[in-house]
């Protein structure tokens, strides 16, 4: 993921459909970011959520709010994306996953005017243990 040309206010929405497709369950699904290059610190200033949807279930299909910290980087470290109403992730199921950041109104543009930050999100799921 980039940002840039970013003003306060605007929100960035990441999807990522997670498929199964193991022969066990699924018990724990996270992400992370990785590669972050992120001189400024500009991703301590962004309010960041995760939601999960799994298709066929209950959830609501908007998503789930699974993790919410007002510093981005504190959200992506290991943040759990299955719901507590839907927490296993079973054989053949899919997740939706939305990562999203929003650039605070307040934001001190003249600091982080111009400014950037990158990274990868890795996702890593868990098996059920019996």
């Amino acid at each position: 993921m980039k940002f840039t040309g970013l003003k306060p206010g605007d929100l960035i929405r990441k999807l990522a459909v997670i498929k199964n497709t193991g022969t066990l369950d699924v018990g724990t699904l996270t992400v992370s970011a990785t590669n972050v290059v992120d001189p400024s610190h500009l991703l301590n200033q962004l309010t960041g959520w995760t939601y999960g949807t799994i298709a066929g279930t209950s959830d609501d299909p908007n998503g789930v709010q699974t993790g919410y910290n007002t510093d981005a980087t504190v959200l992506l470290n290991n943040a759990n994306l299955l719901s507590p109403d839907n927490h296993v992730l079973h054989q053949g199921q899919q997740t939706t996953v939305q990562v999203q950041f929003v650039v605070p109104t307040n934001l001190d543009q003249l600091t982080y005017q111009g400014q950037t930050a990158t990274f990868n999100l890795l996702f890593h799921a868990e098996q059920v243990h019996p």
